[in-house]
C-alpha cells in the first residue's frame, strides 16, 4: 500500500501539462497495443483488483517523456478503451520499478491509486478534490508535507502547482 500520493501528484501533473501544450502522436511515440485489451487479456506486469477504471501512461521506450495516456472502463468482463490523449512523464522518461525519487528527472513506474484530485475545478469527481490557488503546493521538502498536497509560501522544493 502507498502511503503518499506519488502517483496522484505524478499524473495530476501529467494531465494538467497535457492540457497545457499537447505532444504530437508522433512525438508521444505510436502505441503498439491497446493497453485496456491487454489488461482485459490478463497481458499487464500489475493487476487491476477489479478497478472500474485504469488509466495507462505508456511511452516507446523508458527513456521516453512524450507517452500516450488511455483511459480504460471496465466493460463485461474486461476494459475497453474510453478515451486516450498525449502527454508528459518525467523530464528523463520513467525509473525502473521503485527506483523514482527527487532530482532524477523520472517518473515512478508501477500501479498506483487515486484517493485525491486537484485543479482549477472539479469535473465532477467523488474523490477528495483540492481547488488550486497561488498558494497550492506539492511538497518536495522533506519534512511533514513531504509528497503530498499543501497550502502555503512553499520551500526551493515545493512545487507550486498554480504555475502547472
Amino acid at each position: 500500500m502507498i502511503k503518499r500520493m506519488v502517483s496522484a501528484g505524478v499524473l495530476a501533473m501529467m494531465m494538467a501539462l497535457a492540457s497545457v501544450w499537447i505532444p504530437t502522436a508522433a512525438q508521444a511515440g505510436a502505441q503498439v497495443y491497446n493497453p485496456c485489451q491487454r489488461l482485459s487479456a490478463g497481458q499487464v506486469k500489475y493487476p487491476s483488483y477489479a478497478a472500474n477504471k485504469v488509466t495507462f501512461a505508456t511511452a516507446a521506450d523508458r527513456s521516453q517523456s512524450a507517452v500516450t495516456i488511455t483511459g480504460c472502463v471496465r466493460s463485461g468482463s474486461g476494459y475497453a478503451q474510453e478515451w486516450q490523449t498525449t502527454g508528459f512523464a518525467g523530464t528523463k522518461g520513467f525509473s525502473a520499478q521503485n527506483l523514482a525519487w527527487e532530482d532524477t528527472w523520472k517518473s515512478p513506474t508501477g500501479s498506483f491509486s487515486f484517493t485525491e484530485a486537484l485543479g482549477r475545478s472539479n469535473p465532477g469527481t467523488a474523490l477528495k478534490y483540492y481547488t488550486l490557488n497561488p498558494y497550492s503546493r506539492w511538497g518536495g521538502e522533506h519534512g511533514p508535507n513531504y509528497n503530498q498536497y499543501f497550502e502555503g509560501t512553499g520551500g526551493e522544493s515545493d512545487e507550486n502547482l498554480w504555475t502547472y
